[in-house]
C-alpha cells in the first residue's frame, strides 16, 4: 500500500470515532434533556451552541481550575505582573515620598535648545523638495507660453503689413 492509501484509511478511522463519539454525546445530553434527537439539534442552532463536544485538557470544570499536576507544578508561582507592578508602585512612591524637592534649585535654562528654528527648517526643506519640481514646470510653462504669444504676434504684424503693401 502506498502512503496515500494509508492516510485515507486513517482519515477514515478518524471520521468514523468521531461519528461515534457525537453520537454518543448527543445521545446522552438528549436523554438528560428528554428530548429527541431532532429537537436537541434545533434549540443547539438556536442557541448558536456547536455539535462538537467540549474538550478540556488542563481546565476542570468541575473544580473551575488547572488539572490535577499543573497547579502544583514547580513552574507555577502565584506572583503575576499585576503583583509585580504593584510592588513597584509602592516602592517609586514611597521613594518618591523620601526625596526633598526644592523648585528653586531647579534650573530650565539648559533645556531649552540653542537653535528654535532647527525643526521648523528641517520640515519646511521636505516641503520644499517636493514643490521644487513643481514650481519648475510651472515656469517653463509660463515661458513657454510667453514665447508663444510672442510668436503670435509677430506673425500678425508680418501679416499686417504684408496685408497693408
Amino acid at each position: 500500500m502506498s502512503l496515500d492509501q494509508l492516510s485515507l484509511k486513517r482519515k477514515e478511522r478518524l471520521n468514523e470515532l468521531k461519528k461515534i463519539k457525537n453520537a454518543s454525546d448527543s445521545n446522552v445530553t438528549s436523554l438528560e434533556n428528554g428530548l429527541s434527537n431532532d429537537e436537541n439539534l434545533r434549540i443547539n442552532k438556536d442557541l448558536g451552541i456547536s455539535d462538537l463536544p467540549l474538550s478540556f485538557r488542563n481546565y476542570d470544570p468541575e473544580l473551575r481550575g488547572p488539572r490535577m499536576g499543573f497547579k502544583n507544578s514547580s513552574l507555577w508561582t502565584e506572583e503575576t505582573v499585576e503583583f509585580e507592578a504593584q510592588r513597584l508602585k509602592d516602592n517609586t512612591d514611597s521613594n518618591a515620598t523620601k526625596i526633598p524637592f526644592n523648585s528653586n534649585e531647579l534650573d530650565i535654562s539648559g533645556l531649552k535648545s540653542n537653535k528654535i528654528n532647527c525643526d521648523l527648517k528641517r520640515e519646511l526643506l521636505k516641503k520644499n523638495e517636493r514643490l521644487k519640481k513643481k514650481t519648475e514646470y510651472a515656469i517653463s510653462k509660463l515661458i513657454r507660453e510667453k514665447l508663444l504669444s510672442m510668436k503670435n504676434t509677430m506673425e500678425d504684424s508680418k501679416i499686417k503689413s504684408i496685408s497693408d503693401t
